[in-house]
Formats: C-alpha cells, sequence, structure tokens
C-alpha cells in the first residue's frame, strides 16, 4: 500500500511518530526537537528517521529542512528523496503547551513558547504539505487564552487549507487515560477534500479502568490537579487523570502511597513495554526507583499518546491522501479512456 511522507516538529519522546509508524503507512522523513534527551530516545526507538537537534524560532526556514530531510534520509537510508515545497504528505506538531495549560492553576497569556504556536503556522505556509496535524491542550480554547486562540485562528485562516478543529479524548481510542487534546486537521485547498477525524472505537470504560493495568492499588491521585490545595483521589475502578509532566501521580494500597513506577507510566500512556527511554534502563537500588525517573516521567507526561496518535494518523491517510490519490488515479484512467 501506499506510504505518506512525514515531518514532526517539536516531536518529544516520539509517542506521535508510534503513532504514525504504527499505520505502516508513514515514511517519517525528518523529527526535530532542540531536547537532547529527546535525541537520545528518538535515535533509540527510530535509528532509520533523520533527528534535527534544533529549536524552532524564527530562523527555521521551510526549505532548510527540506534540504536537512533529503540530505540526511539518503545518508541513513541511502534513498534519495528530492522533497521539494508542496511535496510532502503530513506535518505533524505539537508545540510547547505550559503557558496553555490548566495544570497547577497557572497560565500566562505571554508566556513566549505560546508563540511557537505561530511559528508552525508559518512553517505549513513555507512547507505547503497535503496535510497537517497540530495537537494542543484543551486550555488553549478557554479563558484568557481565547485571545491567543483567536489570533491563532486568523493565522491559519490565511493559509490556503480547509481546517477543523476537534477536543479529541484519548480513552475513546484504547488510552487507559482520561486526556483531553485539541487537534487541528488541515488539508490544502486544492486538494479538494474536507478534514476528517476518526470516529470513537473504545466502547467499554471499564476496560480501561486503573486496576486493568496497576497491581496493588486501591485508589490514585493525578496530584497536579489539586482540589482548594489538595490532590484529588480516586478509586482504582476509574480510568487514570490526566498524566502530566510533573512526576506527581500517586498510587494508594492499604493506606500507604507511592509514587508510579515509569513502567506503570508506560502502560497508562499506551506506550508498548519494549519502547526504550533511555540506554542502560536499571533501578537505582538506594530508591527503589528507575534512573532518571523525573525525565522519563516528564517525557510521557507530555507526550501524545501513540493510540490516540495512531486513530488520528488512521483517519488522515485513509479518509484524506487515500482518497485524494484515488481521486487522481480515477481521474487518469478516466483521460486514457477518453483518449483512446
Amino acid at each position: 500500500m501506499r506510504k505518506y511522507t512525514l515531518i514532526s516538529l517539536f516531536t518529544g519522546i516520539s509517542g506521535s511518530s508510534l503513532g504514525f509508524h504504527n499505520t505502516g503507512r508513514i515514511i517519517e522523513v525528518l523529527a526535530v526537537d532542540n531536547d537532547s534527551y529527546v535525541q537520545k530516545c528518538f535515535y533509540l526507538n527510530f535509528p532509520d528517521v533523520p533527528f534535527y537537534s534544533r529549536s524552532i524560532n524564527q530562523s527555521t526556514k521551510g526549505d532548510g529542512l527540506l534540504q536537512f530531510a533529503n540530505q540526511e534520509f539518503y545518508n541513513i537510508n541511502k534513498i534519495n528523496l528530492n522533497l521539494k515545497k508542496g511535496d510532502l504528505d503530513i506535518l505533524f506538531a505539537s508545540p510547547p503547551c505550559q503557558g496553555f495549560s490548566t495544570a497547577r492553576g497557572i497560565r500566562n497569556i505571554n508566556d513566549s513558547r505560546n508563540d511557537l504556536f505561530f511559528q508552525t503556522i508559518r512553517l505549513i505556509d513555507e512547507l505547503q504539505p497535503l496535510t497537517f496535524i497540530i495537537e494542543n491542550v484543551t486550555g488553549l480554547i478557554s479563558g484568557k487564552m481565547k485571545v491567543k486562540f483567536n489570533q491563532i485562528i486568523e493565522e491559519i485562516d490565511h493559509l490556503g487549507y480547509q481546517y477543523q478543529y476537534k477536543i479529541l479524548n484519548a480513552a475513546n481510542y484504547n488510552v487507559p487515560q482520561l486526556r483531553e487534546r485539541i487537534f487541528f486537521i488541515g488539508v490544502r485547498d486544492d486538494l479538494g477534500i474536507r478534514p476528517a477525524f476518526p470516529a470513537i472505537t473504545q466502547n467499554s470504560f471499564e476496560e480501561l479502568a486503573l486496576y486493568n493495568y496497576v497491581d496493588n492499588v486501591d485508589f490514585f491521585a493525578s496530584g497536579q490537579f489539586l482540589d482548594h490545595g489538595f490532590d484529588r483521589i480516586y478509586p482504582a475502578d476509574q480510568i487514570c487523570r490526566t498524566i502530566t509532566a510533573g512526576a506527581s501521580m500517586k498510587f494508594w494500597k492499604d493506606g500507604i502511597h507511592r509514587k508510579p513506577t515509569i513502567t506503570e507510566i508506560k502502560k497508562l500512556c499506551s506506550f508498548p513495554a519494549d519502547y526504550i527511554l533511555s540506554p542502560g534502563d536499571s533501578i537505582n537500588p538506594l530508591t527503589g526507583q528507575e534512573y532518571s525517573y523525573n525525565k522519563k516521567y516528564k517525557g510521557l507526561g507530555n507526550s501524545v499518546p501513540p493510540k490516540l496518535m495512531e486513530a488520528v494518523a488512521n483517519t488522515v491517510i485513509t479518509e484524506i491522501l487515500d482518497a485524494y490519490n484515488n481521486q487522481k488515479n480515477n481521474q487518469l484512467n478516466q483521460k486514457v479512456v477518453t483518449n483512446k
């Protein structure tokens, strides 16, 4: 089956990349992030994908990304991509969301990281991919952040894309976590196809209850979403709440609380057990926790759950890109028949 090219911006520890790759229909030609830990994780899991270690800012140009992707993909895979402006099938971006997030109740409309959304929009304009997908927190569209959201919409309106945005809950796509995120899906005007979002695939939330994924837990608390300064505590027969970047989740058993293991957090974020988060994973005998615990936890908390990303990616592939190429092939066949 036809495969489609992808560039990922702000790739993080690559839950998004894993979701795309799990479709079996994607060739990721470049991942971009400025975090050295992220780069190590990425190379361990996706050795055939070029990684560009740099910040996304005004000096990041679309043609520069294509040039880097073409050269490095050839160096690694000995395949000439020769991608030019307008050739890329999917541009995915997950700009930093800390300024928009409602975790800890602190949101700053002037946080400089908020403006990375506008750098993403500029790169869409410079690359002109057939489709784009942008993921962010739902805090982007509420309260005082609506001012920033309206500015974002105004900029997207000038791109020449049909687009829609929708809040998706990861638990609706077989992720054992109640995690809501907003997704923007855009389709270049000349494709003549409307954006599409995945249908819900998880019918029973009982199957996603915490006790199905974590042993020996009576209650849990997500930690960063406080109620009058106190943890919100839930029984283990409910679905895990949003896992944030701060390692603040707690599990209780017989009145004693503990931190979750990274293995448990990976399960709750829908990462497979064999996904590598750092070289030489091992346990610190003094603490009983994995080395680099906070880094791994932060990476998982910031990531797009792979199963959620896979659902979105499959929809973009089958209902937009496949539909467009089938339409082109039908038109070509009609011309051949007419010429006969």
